[in-house]
């Protein structure tokens, strides 16, 4: 499978064109992953549809590394739970008249991630932050900032989870458990 891959990458299909793209522009980090759970994949007899839901995917929306590091984990994890869990990239909240955008959001109130928990009526937010140093670290004033961030998605009903970049570098699957 790593051949095919690397030959889609290489010699660009028409078809497959874009998406082969997007999966070059990926973290390497990302593409070990990717091979690594194919491979496993392979041995154990899944089909191909793995292939497709991991690799055709739209990756360009996250906007960092360690974000699509964790997104490719979360949702090779997901997959292997049996019942995919969406999870938004990039999604816009607004609290105590303050727009923020997460990196990551689950919330069964949103059509893209209730769908499959309509069955438990089970009412469930959470933002999902990748937090990298140079942006959440640095300076008072960031920490300030972002602790005040933490209070008005709280105060929103979202549950809020930091994972630093370190974390999310060392041990992708860990985190998207």
């Amino acid at each position: 499978m790593r051949d095919i891959i690397e030959n889609l990458v290489k010699y660009k299909t028409v078809s497959y064109q874009d998406k082969v793209q997007d999966f070059a522009n990926l973290p390497e980090k990302c593409k070990d992953m990717f091979f690594q759970y194919l491979e496993e994949s392979e041995r154990n007899g899944n089909d191909g549809y793995l292939f497709f839901y991991i690799y055709c995917f739209n990756y360009g929306e996250c906007k960092s590394p360690i974000e699509k590091i964790f997104y490719m984990a979360f949702r090779i994890i997901s997959f292997e739970l049996g019942e995919p869990v969406h999870i938004i990239p990039q999604s816009e909240i607004t609290s105590s008249g303050n727009r923020y955008v997460t990196d990551f959001l689950f919330d069964t109130n949103r059509e893209e991630c209730a769908s499959q928990f309509y069955k438990y009526n089970c009412p469930f937010k959470v933002a999902i932050e990748c937090d990298g140093y140079e942006f959440h670290n640095s300076t008072k004033k960031q920490v300030a900032r972002d602790n005040s961030r933490n209070l008005d998605l709280k105060m929103a009903g979202y549950d809020v989870i930091h994972f630093s970049g370190t974390e999310i570098y060392r041990n992708p699957w860990e985190c998207a458990l």
